[in-house]
């Protein structure tokens, strides 16, 4: 009678056969990640001035007859923000950015201002998706900030006659924004329009 057992050196064992099998995977998944593809993020880094100037080619809302004119530049980490106004009709187009391109751009109509005071751009419309606070400054005004529902203040930039407050990471939505002129002093508060 033959023994039913196959010769010790033609058979591995359980654990051995699961080092084997493990090994063959990890083999398997390094050959894998080796050669996967890179993950499409059109991941080049885009300059600035290109993004932005792709981001005004799109345009939003109605076609400006004017020619937008760049007058703030801000930036935080690798985000970025670029306001243009065009004096015909008076338009303003804020583009928004990181070091792969522009993601969003937003336009508005620059309704006539009030006699005093803070004059937001946009209506309802300039809390911009809420992150940014766009209008114009009034008189006597060399300084501008928002003090958020959360207690945190962002200072605004400005050219003297147009100001933004942004912030990529914070909503604005809600804040109170204070012009103060050379003194310190308060020129003019109002609450944040909410979109």
């Amino acid at each position: 009678m033959t023994d039913p057992r196959p010769a010790p050196d033609t058979c591995m064992s359980g654990p051995a056969r699961f080092v084997l099998a493990l090994c063959v995977l990890m083999l398997a998944g390094a050959v894998w990640l080796i050669t996967m593809p890179e993950e499409d993020t059109d991941g080049k880094p885009v300059p600035q001035d290109q993004a932005a100037a792709e981001c005004l080619a799109l345009g939003d809302g109605p076609e400006p007859r004017g020619t937008p004119v760049q007058r703030l530049a801000m930036q935080v980490g690798d985000d970025w923000l670029r306001m243009y106004v065009a004096d015909d009709p008076r338009w303003v187009q804020v583009c928004e950015g990181n070091q792969y391109g522009h993601y969003q751009g937003f336009g508005s109509i620059i309704e006539e201002p009030p006699g005093q005071g803070l004059h937001f751009f946009g209506g309802y419309d300039a809390v911009v998706k809420p992150k940014v606070l766009m209008g114009a400054l009034p008189a006597g005004a060399t300084a501008i900030e928002a003090r958020l529902a959360s207690g945190e203040v962002l200072r605004g930039t400005h050219d003297g006659v147009y100001f933004a407050i942004w912030s990529p990471d914070a909503t604005v939505e809600g804040a109170t924004v204070t012009a103060t002129g050379a003194d310190g002093k308060a020129i003019a508060t109002a609450p944040a329009p909410v979109g």
